[in-house]
């Protein structure tokens, strides 16, 4: 737990404010601070207080790291960095990689495992280092302005540091909705920048700014033929298991959130295998039965000894907290998941729970989203567009309510048939969806909609991968970006989680366990279009069957069309004036957009994608609200 922030004079001129930009991230750590000044660099770290000292210096003040997060191979690090045939295994992560560093430099980036945000100052060079875990756990957001770098775990403090007004950038919200994210290090505001996952930036002091991955999502060779499955399901269930001991372990309480899906189930399960029996369980029920899994989080925790704290979220409540859950989230949102997750965190911290562990990642690692499906379905078509069999297939990825409509069978399978071919494409697995997306770009305003020219966004998102083995493949390495470190690690992840001073923890998003999946053929991993075929043949014996069996299950919270209801509390973010203040989106537009939504009359597949547009456009107008008030 914790967070840093940051600032470097770039010329002989005085600083901004560290201390107010540490107040501004407080709920990241609330139980200590420490500092560091000296010229030309001043830094700021929070923690709880378990933690261990995140500020080191060198023996003579040449060099200084800051960490925020945790390492799960501190004993192998500590022998590493030993000096004169000793090593101290108690030692901060910080000073090891600060050891580490005097050594190996940027190199030493390879060998940690564990999520964290870091910084370096090397005065010897005369260059800063940021970095970030390869997944993206931990945020860290950076600016280079006329005379100073600034940097911290969040934005809101980069805006207190005095150095910064912050103001949106155009690009960065169309990103963000076609694409589900910002990536490759951009955000939705002007010049504040973010480190991406399993990257390091150098920033010299002429300004000159260097992004380089130090870890890539590299496949191997496939492993051996099939009747070599069982030794493949010993090797899944022991680099899970391994996984998850690692983030139980330590200091500080820890708890489960357990939506009643099979990810989290299994981290339940192997929990009780490893005699966390009382481990405390957390979980969201909805008012809407629609949108409820209590069933199924009970049949989980059937025979579980610890304590089940169970949160009930209504759509008053969603409304009456949006706006402050905005404030942490940093970015608008196309759905209004995080407003449950913040919650949910909330009543964790309340009964002292300090780490949570959560199932984010599975769905990436082992193929679990209905993306895949779709892609598997457009590569078998396209094989043999005239194949009845593989037409029928269609059904496989229809939502459940319209399996037998042949008017709605008959949309899906036309809307598909345009995207057959491209498979050289990296954002192939995508493209149907930010075609669909991209419709946003009408409702932003005439200027706007001229300097979004979205050809470049899809060069520049795209920019960031490589041609993989298959489709398949290439389609876990984008959402492993876009959806999990963009979204689901952030805005629905550690935003609102760190908001309540509650760490989530995340076993599948392991580097063994990663490794080991980008070794798995496709064909166990989406196999006949049984999404997570191999994760679920490993924990069969320890899953109830009826969450083994149910279809993957989105994880919802109340959706745009009940918003209406409380008109009220909209109305002030939905006026002309309101448009005007913002400078984004156009009134007329949007008022059609909504008058459209209130009629109901467009087809289901319109209505989901108008009802996300509408949430990103309200809440952008909330965010910079927001900005506005509670930001510097």
């Amino acid at each position: 737990m914790g967070g840093i922030v940051g600032l470097v004079s770039l010329n002989a001129g005085s600083l901004g404010d560290i201390e107010g930009m540490l107040k501004g991230i407080w709920h990241r750590g609330p139980d200590q601070a420490e500092f560091y000044r000296e010229a030309p660099v001043q830094l700021g770290a929070c923690g709880s207080k378990l933690d261990q000292k995140s500020l080191v210096s060198s023996g003579d003040g040449a060099i200084v790291c800051g960490f925020s997060g945790v390492l799960y191979n501190t004993e192998a690090l500590a022998r590493l960095s030993q000096r004169d045939g000793s090593f101290d295994a108690s030692a901060s992560p910080g000073k090891l990689i600060l050891r580490l560093y005097e050594t190996m430099g940027p190199e030493l980036l390879q060998i940690l495992e564990g999520q964290f945000s870091m910084v370096i100052y090397d005065g010897h060079k005369g260059q800063v280092i940021l970095a970030r875990d390869i997944f993206g756990v931990c945020p860290l957001f950076y600016s280079v302005t006329s005379t100073a770098l600034v940097f911290a775990s969040e934005i809101k403090a980069i805006a207190r540091s005095g150095e910064v007004t912050l103001a949106p950038d155009i690009r960065g919200l169309y990103e963000g909705f076609v694409y589900w994210s910002t990536s490759g290090g951009r955000t939705v505001f002007n010049g504040i920048h973010q480190v991406p996952p399993g990257c390091w930036v150098t920033i010299d002091m002429d300004k000159d700014v260097n992004i380089q991955p130090y870890y890539c999502y590299a496949e191997t060779s496939p492993l051996g033929p099939l009747e070599d499955i069982g030794t493949l399901q010993k090797r899944v269930f022991a680099a899970l298991s391994q996984s998850l001991a690692d983030r139980l372990g330590g200091a500080g309480s820890s708890g489960l959130f357990l939506s009643g899906g099979l990810d989290s189930t299994i981290l339940l399960k192997l929990a009780q295998e490893l005699g966390y029996w009382e481990l405390p369980v957390f979980s969201l029920g909805f008012a809407d039965s629609a949108l409820d899994e209590s069933p199924f989080q009970d049949l989980a925790l059937k025979g579980h000894r610890g304590e089940r704290y169970r949160v009930i979220v209504k759509d008053e409540d969603v409304i009456a907290m949006l706006p402050q859950v905005l404030g942490h989230c940093e970015t608008p949102l196309f759905k209004l998941g995080p407003v449950p997750m913040f919650m949910l965190s909330k009543a964790a911290r309340q009964v002292g729970v300090e780490s949570v562990l959560c199932g984010e990642g599975a769905d990436e690692l082992f193929y679990g989203y209905e993306i895949f499906k779709e892609t598997q379905y457009r590569i078998n078509l396209a094989l043999d567009p005239d194949s009845v069999e593989f037409a029928r297939d269609i059904k496989h990825i229809v939502p459940p309510q319209y399996k037998s409509n042949p008017a709605i069978l008959a949309m899906y399978s036309e809307h598909y048939s345009r995207y057959l071919v491209g498979e050289e494409d990296v954002l192939y697995s995508m493209r149907s969806r930010i075609d669909a997306s991209s419709c946003i770009a009408k409702y932003f305003s005439r200027d706007n909609r001229a300097a979004i020219r979205s050809g470049e966004v899809d060069s520049l998102v795209a920019h960031q991968y490589r041609p993989r083995s298959s489709p398949l493949r290439q389609c876990q390495e984008v959402q492993m970006q876009v959806l999990l470190a963009g979204y689901l690690l952030a805005a629905q992840g550690d935003r609102v989680l760190m908001a309540n001073s509650v760490e989530g923890r995340y076993p599948f998003l392991d580097r063994s366990l990663l490794e080991l999946s980008l070794s798995i053929p496709d064909s166990l991993m989406l196999a006949d279009y049984q999404e997570k075929y191999i994760l679920k043949q490993t924990f069969a014996h320890l899953i109830p069957s009826p969450i083994l069996r149910r279809q993957k299950y989105q994880y919802s919270a109340p959706g745009a069309a009940r918003l209406f209801k409380y008109e009220d509390a909209l109305a002030p973010y939905l006026t002309k004036e309101a448009f005007e203040s913002c400078g984004v989106f156009d009134y007329n537009s949007v008022q059609r957009l909504i008058q459209g939504l209130k009629s109901g009359q467009a087809q289901p597949h319109q209505t989901i994608s108008e009802e996300m547009m509408f949430t990103y456009i309200l809440t952008t107008h909330m965010l910079l609200a927001r900005v506005k008030d509670d930001f510097p």
